[in-house]
C-alpha cells in the first residue's frame, strides 16, 4: 500500500487528525520548492533510497516551518550536500 507524502510527513511530525492537512500540504509544497532551489529535485524513476532521502529532507524542512526554529537545519543541510555530491542535479549541472 502506497503512503502519500502528506501522511509520511504527518507521521514524522507525529501529527494526528486532519485539522492541519491544508497547512501541511502548503508547507510540503514550499519545502519542495526550497529543495529544488537548493539543487534537490526528485526525478521520475528515482531509486527507493533516493526517494526516501528526498522525503526525509521534505519532512525536516516542514518540521522547521511547522514548529518554528531551525532545529532540523543541520541534518537538512547535510542531506542537501550529500545529494549534490552523490549524483544529484546540482552535480550534473556543474559538469556541463
Amino acid at each position: 500500500m502506497a503512503v502519500d507524502l502528506l501522511d509520511k510527513v504527518k507521521n514524522y511530525l507525529r501529527v494526528d487528525g486532519e485539522q492541519d492537512d491544508a497547512l501541511l500540504a502548503s508547507l510540503i509544497s514550499a519545502a519542495k520548492e526550497y529543495l529544488a532551489n537548493a539543487g534537490m529535485k526528485l526525478e521520475d524513476g528515482a531509486t527507493e533510497a533516493r526517494t526516501a532521502l528526498y522525503e526525509l529532507a521534505v519532512s525536516l524542512h516542514v518540521h522547521n516551518m511547522y514548529y518554528g526554529g531551525d532545529a532540523m537545519q543541520k541534518p537538512l543541510t547535510a542531506i542537501i550536500l550529500q545529494w549534490r555530491y552523490s549524483g544529484g542535479e546540482a552535480d550534473d549541472e556543474s559538469t556541463t
